[in-house]
């Protein structure tokens, strides 16, 4: 297992991603579910890590993409001009959309 350098990296979501189930998977930006450090293969329907959630409408998906137009299947909070630890503008924009996550709720 090769350990990913950057902490944030493993252990703040840079996406969701939502599987054929109709449950979502917050990932990391090695696209492994937030929290997991390693290189290796996951499915994330093998782990505990996936959730249906209530009032995530299109224009709340819009809201939580960096570019504004959330799929229904991956949502991504931030790209590589948009990381939040280049300045205060994209930390700031970051914190924004895991605010509107915290006030989801599981359905």
């Amino acid at each position: 297992m090769k350990a990913i350098m950057d902490p944030m990296q493993a252990i703040f979501p840079y996406g969701m991603e939502m599987d054929d189930d109709g449950l979502w998977t917050f990932f990391n930006r090695s696209y492994k579910p937030v929290g997991m450090n390693t290189n290796e293969f996951i499915d994330y329907k093998d782990h505990p890590v996936r959730f249906k959630l209530k009032g995530l409408g299109p224009a709340t998906r819009d809201k939580l993409d960096v570019r504004g137009k959330g799929t229904d299947r991956q949502i991504f909070f931030y790209d590589d001009a948009t990381r939040p630890t280049i300045s205060a503008d994209t930390m700031k924009a970051y914190l924004k959309r895991l605010k509107i996550i915290m006030r989801l709720r599981v359905a």
